[in-house]
Parts: C-alpha cells; sequence; structure tokens
C-alpha cells in the first residue's frame, strides 16, 4: 500500500504541474482535465493513508512523500499538451496495474480492495477521456 500511496501522490503532484503548464488550442478543457485528475489523485491518496491507518496496515508517510518527490524529480513535463497526457496516462496504468497485484494478492480486507478497486475505475474513467482527446 505504500507504494500504492506514491504513485497516487506522483499522480497528484504530475497532474497539478501539468495543469500549470498547459497552453495552446486546447488549454480550456485540458486545463479542466488535469484539475479533476489531480484533484482525485489528492482525495485517493488521502483515502488510501488514512485506510492503512484504520485498518493497522504498516505506513511511513514521511517516506512515501521523499519517494514521490525523488519520482516525479526524474520526470519530464513533456512540451506539448499531449506529452502532458501521454505521461498521465503512464502513470495511470502503473497505479492499475499495482491495484491489480494488490487485489490479488489475498491480504487485504474486501473493504480495501473495493476501495483501491474503485480508485482503478476512475483512473479508467480518464484514460479513456485522454484517449478520446488524444484521438482529436
Amino acid at each position: 500500500m505504500n507504494e500504492l500511496a506514491v504513485l497516487l501522490n506522483v499522480l497528484n503532484i504530475y497532474a497539478h504541474a501539468c495543469h500549470n503548464l498547459v497552453s495552446g488550442a486546447t488549454f480550456i478543457p485540458d486545463h479542466g482535465l488535469f484539475e479533476e485528475i489531480y484533484d482525485f489523485a489528492d482525495d485517493s491518496y488521502d483515502s488510501v493513508i488514512e485506510r492503512c491507518i484504520g485498518t493497522g496496515v504498516d505506513i511511513n508517510i514521511q517516506n512515501i512523500n521523499l519517494q514521490a518527490a525523488t519520482v516525479c524529480s526524474q520526470i519530464t513535463i513533456g512540451d506539448s499538451n499531449e506529452d502532458k497526457l501521454a505521461g498521465i496516462l503512464e502513470i495511470t496504468a502503473q497505479i492499475n496495474s499495482m491495484v491489480d497485484d494488490l487485489s490479488n494478492g489475498g491480504t487485504l480486507s474486501s473493504g480495501t480492495v473495493q476501495l483501491i478497486g474503485d480508485i482503478s475505475n476512475q483512473l479508467e474513467v480518464f484514460q479513456y477521456k485522454i484517449n478520446q482527446r488524444l484521438k482529436v
């Protein structure tokens, strides 16, 4: 769950940076989509942390934030809006893969599996929106 929290924090930071750097003819819809994603990532990060604390899962918030900052420092935000959206797709794919692994590991409660499944479900909606946008 620590690794999931790291990736959700990375998604939040990356999407927020994209939100602030977006430009051009698709500014309005892309700006709004990046905001929607970073708000969701922030809420999801908070939910995962609270679930871990509430269920006694060992979680190291300081280490999570340090790891997220390290990962973000190694990510290049593309110049074009399309590059930025592609970066979101990469991060969300990593999160969904991790959710699959965690859900199939058999060590999480059914409520926690549902929580992270709901996160994955919404990320798939974002992936769909981004893929539709990239077809334009």
